[in-house]
């Protein structure tokens, strides 16, 4: 849970960190690409992202499948060229996008920001790797995601009847 403790002072992003760390599949000590993992996608995240709406879905659908390749290259240049400060910006951004559809990909792009902020290139390198894996995951994963794919049709009316916490910036 030491990303948990890291991101202290962070507002919102430590409460991510440890629900994040608590989903993690694989675990952080097995750092290979998986495959597929069926649960990549996170439909209650989804929800809260979209607030339920389908066309704010459709929309933030459009721009994650456009911005995800720019923030997936800045990463790879980043890491290329050996440069951390860089590479943890670029980290940073990428697990903003992320973390909208995916707390596991979010996870490992958190990890990917903390290890470039300490300067640990070498252990960068598969969590990229696993990062790229995911993003072509998520990126098919999202083409076409609906309320309806996700099958929460029903939970979309009791989500809007509820309460919603409003998220913390800039702490």
């Amino acid at each position: 849970m030491a990303g948990s403790q890291e991101s202290e002072g962070r507002g919102q992003k430590s409460e991510f960190r440890n629900s994040a760390t608590a989903r993690r599949w694989p675990p952080t000590s097995d750092l290979r690409p998986p495959a597929s993992d069926p649960d990549l996608l996170d439909p209650p995240v989804i929800v809260a992202a979209c607030g339920g709406d389908a066309a704010i879905l459709e929309k933030i659908c459009q721009v994650f499948q456009t911005s995800l390749p720019s923030h997936l290259a800045a990463v790879q240049d980043a890491l290329r060229e050996r440069d951390a400060p860089r590479l943890r910006e670029a980290a940073h951004k990428i697990c903003g996008v992320i973390s909208a559809f995916s707390t596991v990909a979010g996870g490992v792009a958190s990890d990917l920001e903390d290890h470039a902020a300490q300067g640990r290139l070498e252990e960068c390198r598969p969590l990229v790797a696993r990062i790229e894996t995911m993003a072509g995951e998520l990126l098919r994963l999202t083409s076409g995601l609906s309320l309806k794919s996700l099958d929460i049709e029903t939970t979309t009316d009791e989500f809007r009847e509820r309460p919603q916490r409003q998220p913390v910036f800039g702490t």
